[in-house]
């Protein structure tokens, strides 16, 4: 019989070695090389705690098939070693990248203030069944549209006696909808420099000059976070330190239902920050890291914050206590840098998607900041990012236009 191909080995791991199956069952994470195999016929990573495991725990079990096995003495090293080498590992995790491809499928919106259309949307949000939030900045409103694009309802973003212009929203556990922004008496364009005035419109800015410095809020600005049912009626808010510059991004914290808010200070470290539902502050993250203009944030699956500075230009990750971790991006156009990041969302297999406005396409990254691809590489000045439970794209820009992208 002829010796099986390097082609068709890869094509033939390929087939069982799926996102969820290149994961070791034990440590949770993409396998790591020497892998191990058990008596049981099953692979581990060599580094797993699994020697700790099986001296701790008598007798020991396979975590796959609940076989009873034996650890020789010498220890893991002296297992067979596993199917998978790390070349083998790297060309399947390209070959499903390559293969993982977003197509647009339709787009609504367009520029006005009727019903459907936008002037301003800088927030998305996805519901658990699919239904798009959309926060509309100059026009006042959160309007909602099914899976299909097809316009629900809307409501006006109010509290008791002031109009709120929101920046973006998110949803609580219980399908209600919380939304930052400011109130009236805020500066108007005119009063603006020509890139501020941008920025105020869609939460923009240019790379091309220096960034003004000058506020964009007047002193009777005030910035707040308003909770709302899903159908649009309001129920309480509190009070958030208004941001230098008009706009703030906002996430939930789905494991403690904390509300986690960006905030822009003036002396470029800028942070996020972390309240309860009743507007206790219980802790600020990022003010050693040097952020200067923090617009969108998002809480992965592990309960990471990672917040996308469009001035930086990078994308801050932390930890759930907060802690910093890492950063990925910078200034350019190839692949892995970024230009003016604003949007940012996860899946649910920790890909980081990046909406990198300045040059028109969104990013994805995996959960340790590398590059995989441009995941939609011509979407003119992107500003939000969402994902749906399938796995499609829905992405808002600066022409007032949602897109979504199926894969």
């Amino acid at each position: 019989m002829a010796a099986i191909s390097e082609e068709q080995e890869l094509i033939e791991l390929s087939t069982f070695k799926t996102a969820g199956n290149l994961t070791c069952s034990n440590c949770l994470n993409m396998f790591t090389v020497p892998t191990k195999t058990l008596a049981s016929g099953h692979t581990f990573c060599e580094d797993c705690p699994l020697e700790n495991m099986a001296q701790s725990k008598l007798p020991f079990l396979c975590s796959l098939c609940r076989l009873t096995l034996k650890i020789p003495l010498e220890g893991m090293p002296n297992l067979p070693n596993g199917r998978l080498d790390l070349n083998v590992c790297d060309e399947i995790k390209q070959l499903k990248t390559s293969e993982e491809k977003w197509t647009e499928c339709m787009s609504f919106g367009g520029t006005g203030s009727q019903i459907g259309q936008f002037r301003g949307p800088r927030g998305l949000a996805v519901s658990d069944r699919g239904k798009i939030f959309v926060a509309d900045y100059k026009n006042k409103t959160v309007q909602v549209f099914d899976p299909q694009g097809t316009f629900l309802s809307y409501f006006y973003t109010v509290l008791p006696e002031e109009e709120l212009y929101p920046y973006g929203l998110t949803l609580d556990s219980e399908g209600n909808i919380w939304v930052v922004g400011r109130v009236s008496n805020r500066p108007t364009v005119s009063s603006m420099s020509s890139s501020l005035a941008l920025l105020y419109y869609c939460g923009m800015t240019t790379h091309s000059s220096p960034y003004d410095r000058e506020l964009s809020a007047s002193s009777s600005s005030s910035d707040f976070a308003a909770l709302y049912t899903r159908q649009g009626q309001y129920l309480t808010h509190f009070d958030l330190q208004t941001t230098r510059w008009a706009a703030r991004g906002v996430a939930m914290d789905i494991r403690g239902n904390n509300l986690v808010v960006t905030k822009v200070v003036e002396n470029g470290n800028s942070v996020v920050q972390v309240f309860k539902q009743n507007g206790t502050l219980l802790r600020t993250v990022g003010d050693e890291q040097g952020m200067e203009y923090p617009h969108y944030v998002t809480v992965d699956k592990e309960g990471r914050v990672l917040v996308s500075d469009s001035a930086g230009p990078y994308v801050y990750v932390y930890d759930q206590e907060g802690e910093f971790l890492f950063k990925f991006g910078g200034w350019g156009e190839g692949e892995g840098q970024l230009n003016r990041p604003h949007g940012i969302c996860t899946d649910s297999l920790g890909r980081i998607f990046v909406a990198d406005s300045g040059n028109d396409r969104v990013d994805m990254f995996d959960s340790s900041g590398g590059f995989l691809s441009h995941a939609i590489p011509d979407i003119k000045q992107p500003l939000a990012v969402a994902i749906t439970r399938r796995g499609n794209l829905v992405v808002s820009n600066s022409e007032n236009v949602i897109t979504v992208f199926h894969k």
